[in-house]
């Protein structure tokens, strides 16, 4: 989690005002849509390193991969409509387990 905002912090170019939710794997969601569109891009994170250490470098890769819907879960939730999608159930389960880490 430090390395993702450590990248918040240094590229707000990138995230403006947002302020992503990490799984702590590979999935960042976002609110809004990152301006680069749905391309492949590459950002250097640089953390210090432990004491007196060497910096540690990262490259973080990031790639829209899908938009998640919460209008089909409010669906499923009122009976209408197909099953509680999974995706949905997730991301908002990544979002409420990423609100008390940011403090």
């Amino acid at each position: 989690r430090e390395i993702i905002d450590t990248m918040v912090n240094k590229f707000q170019n990138i995230f403006n005002t947002q302020h992503p939710a990490f799984d702590g794997k590979r999935n960042l969601y976002t609110k809004d849509p990152l301006p680069f569109g749905r391309e492949r891009i590459e950002l250097e994170v640089t953390l210090p390193g432990p004491g007196e250490g060497r910096d540690r470098c990262f490259k973080v890769q990031i790639k829209w991969v899908a938009q998640v819907s919460l209008v089909s879960l409010q669906e499923a939730l009122q009976g209408h409509g197909p099953p509680v999608p999974n995706e949905a159930v997730q991301a908002l389960d990544v979002i409420m387990r990423h609100l008390p880490s940011m403090k």
